[in-house]
């Protein structure tokens, strides 16, 4: 071997012994645009320099001795088709001016002999006060309307597919992240034009629209809305839940339900839900 063969030679080790160093920098040293020193929540950071893939966890604050925790009213698995069923659950929170930034669920279903017969899990968010109300509208006299003070939550799971019938379902909260709302967060989000009823010309069982009205100073990338049907005697039937898109400040957009299987109790009033999450800073769209 030659000088100039031996050097060659030389050279691709010493490429291939940096390529080596250079992988094991890498991935032992976050890179410089995953900063977990910057005192800055960004990347894919879940909280200021914490969080995300490469830095540590956050930590998860106590709640104040003076907010109540929220209470579940109930949950069910409502049919909704053959062998399929909606996971459904009501929480209230008590709680005008804090709200839940994040917090972990999981539906877990049981059969008649209370064998676990599947869970699903998600994450959501809990908000405090809107401008309004919850409304209860009666289905047969339109004009009598009930609006309640509660600040109301509905966690919607759909498709949930089981051969085996659900007797039992039960709803855990895990993770619970606490935080105080200003009344300028408060977003003034409701529901107008409501209409509802049974379908008759066979393209559906039953049907229950609206508008949505964005009267913040915000525009919102996203905006939830969940609607339950509910029996003579206060038991949930039916129900759905969508979300529209760019909502800009002082708009709002037309939705609509529909349930294509016959719902066999009947339907006594609708409850509305709008939300939004005033949490996430990617919710709020930057205007320039």
């Amino acid at each position: 071997m030659n000088n100039i063969q031996r050097k060659i030679k030389q050279s691709k080790i010493v490429a291939v012994v940096l390529v080596f160093i250079g992988m094991i920098v890498y991935f032992a040293i976050p890179p410089e645009d995953h900063n977990c020193f910057d005192r800055i929540q960004n990347y894919d950071e879940t909280g200021i320099d914490c969080g995300g893939k490469y830095c540590s966890p956050c930590l998860i604050p106590a709640r104040p001795a003076d907010v109540e925790d929220v209470e579940i009213e109930w949950v069910q698995a409502i049919p909704d088709g053959p062998d399929n069923y909606d996971l459904v659950a009501k929480i209230i929170n008590p709680n005008s001016n804090w709200g839940i930034k994040s917090v972990d669920y999981r539906f877990s279903v049981y059969d008649e002999n209370n064998n676990l017969i599947g869970s699903e899990t998600g994450s959501t968010y809990v908000m405090s006060d809107i401008s309004e109300a919850v409304e209860h509208r009666q289905v047969e006299e339109n004009s009598k309307l009930s609006d309640s003070i509660q600040i109301i939550k509905y966690i919607v799971k759909n498709d949930f597919e089981t051969q085996d019938e659900p007797s039992k379902v039960t709803l855990s909260l895990n993770n619970t992240v606490w935080q105080e709302i200003e009344d300028l967060k408060k977003p003034n989000i409701y529901i107008s034009g409501k209409e509802f009823g049974y379908v008759t010309d066979g393209t559906a069982f039953y049907r229950a629209s609206g508008v949505t009205n964005n009267e913040s100073p915000y525009s919102f990338n996203r905006i939830n809305i969940n609607v339950v049907l509910y029996d003579d005697l206060g038991r949930p039937i039916a129900a759905g839940t969508t979300n529209q898109w760019t909502v800009k400040s002082g708009e709002g957009w037309v939705f609509s339900f529909h349930w294509d299987y016959p719902i066999e109790e009947r339907i006594f009033y609708l409850d509305y839900q709008i939300e939004t999450n005033i949490f996430d800073e990617e919710n709020y769209i930057k205007e320039f």
